[in-house]
């Protein structure tokens, strides 16, 4: 990172990951780059981040990881514009996570986890999966490899 004053340490990062609500997730598609906006939910579990994450149960997102399981993700929050009468002085403030992971589909009682830990951060509420309901969509996790943050805050 250039600029080491704007670094977040680990209690930050998970400080942004609990304000944030989208992640923004990449991929490769053969050979062009695939990037899908997503809710999701976390955990961390001796310092292993986890994101979990829904879709439909068939689709480009799902296939696309399927065939290369590696993906990027990004998620920001905190901006705010500092207007400059000269144009190429004006600023932002914000603060941003950025990282790498693998895919894994879950199945069965993970799955339905998952899905309230995803739902748990979305509204702030506790819910329990029927298998039914489970069975409706694809959830999957992205396993973390390396996360980084940084934020300018004035």
């Amino acid at each position: 990172m250039r600029r080491n004053d704007r670094e977040l340490d680990f209690p930050a990062i998970l400080s942004l990951l609990d304000r944030c609500h989208i992640v923004r997730l990449a991929m490769i598609d053969g050979s062009e780059p695939y990037i899908v906006p997503l809710n999701y939910g976390y955990t961390c579990e001796d310092g292993q981040i986890t994101l979990y994450c829904h879709s439909a149960n068939e689709g480009r997102k799902l296939n696309v990881m399927c065939a290369n399981p590696l993906v990027g993700f990004e998620m920001d929050t905190d901006y705010r514009l500092l207007e400059h009468e000269e144009a190429c002085r004006h600023s932002n403030l914000f603060s941003s996570v950025i990282g790498t992971g693998e895919f894994e589909l879950l199945e069965g009682d993970e799955k339905k986890k998952a899905l309230s830990v995803l739902m748990h951060h979305q509204t702030g509420r506790d819910f329990c999966f029927t298998d039914e309901q489970a069975a409706s969509v694809a959830v999957f996790a992205i396993r973390v490899k390396t996360i980084s943050g940084k934020a300018k805050a004035k």
